[in-house]
């Protein structure tokens, strides 16, 4: 996942028309799909979220053929070309609820390595009554 801000609202917003038109360029040549090619292999496009709150923001998640191909969108698509854009990249290590089920098999592993590493008897007494 990688989060693009930026306090400058006309660099956000060239930004955001540059996925747009990309995303657009996509669709009319190549189908519904974003693949885009790195130095070492490609970049798929899962969801880019425009999103308006506390702060404006587009959020992008996907995934890449290793993480120095993500690192490379980051920079060459997003960062480079943009000034004043502000990326954070971030990597999912596990998810314990994903599309509003809690993932058991996730939850058990962590909860068997949480115990393990010794979590306290409160802290493993407090999630057991969650």
């Amino acid at each position: 996942m990688i989060l693009a801000e930026s306090d400058e609202k006309e660099a956000l917003l060239a930004l955001e028309r540059y996925i747009i038109l990309l995303q657009d360029y996509y669709r009319k040549h190549f189908g519904n799909v974003v693949l885009l090619p790195t130095s070492s292999g490609s970049v798929v496009l899962r969801d880019i979220s425009h999103c308006y709150g506390d702060k404006t923001m587009l959020v992008i998640t996907g995934s890449g053929t290793r993480d120095l191909d993500i690192a490379f969108f980051r920079e060459n698509y997003l960062t480079r070309p943009f000034e004043g854009i502000r990326t954070t990249l971030m990597t999912t290590r596990y998810r314990t609820v994903g599309n509003f089920l809690i993932q058991s098999e996730a939850l058990d592993t962590l909860r068997a390595a949480f115990e393990a590493t010794g979590a306290s008897e409160e802290e493993i007494s407090r999630m057991s009554k969650c």
